[in-house]
């Protein structure tokens, strides 16, 4: 007996299951000097020399008090401590703050990627979930990078 062979109509096509697409922008100056933002994908650049690890933005309270109070906690406490964790969790409207690689708070048509000059366009963009303001960081430094040295 020959094994079953089904007809066309029978067969199942199954697509290749989906993977977590991670891209990593990166810029590489004349002098091979990279930068990139660190991320568990880039993290196969640690092996190209000397790495220098240095903030490129913050994603910080859009109050103004809140936002004082946020800076001082997060200077006197680690990254990593359990006081910086508690401040990541504040339910407040963020923003994202790019001044550490010279760029600037950002706006909404910096967020859209359109000309300013549309009114609400030219207000801080505030988020009121944290986690999407930092999308907005990554997406908006990747570009900021990659167009700055053009």
């Amino acid at each position: 007996m020959l094994p079953w062979n089904p007809t066309r109509d029978e067969q199942v096509v199954k697509p290749f299951p989906k993977t977590p697409r991670k891209v990593v922008t990166i810029t590489i100056e004349e002098d091979g000097s990279q930068t990139y933002l660190k991320t568990d994908s880039a993290d196969i650049f640690l092996e190209c020399g000397e790495v220098i690890t240095r903030r490129a933005s913050h994603v910080e309270p859009a109050d103004w008090a809140l936002r004082l109070i946020f800076s001082l906690l997060r200077t006197l406490f680690a990254d990593t401590s359990a006081v910086a964790a508690w401040t990541r969790t504040w339910g407040c409207e963020w923003r994202i703050n790019t001044s550490p690689v010279g760029g600037p708070v950002l706006t909404w048509a910096d967020v859209w990627g359109m000309e300013s000059g549309y009114g609400s366009m030219d207000s801080v963009a505030r988020f009121a979930d944290r986690q999407r303001a930092v999308d907005a960081e990554i997406v908006f430094l990747n570009k900021f990078f990659a167009e700055r040295t053009l």
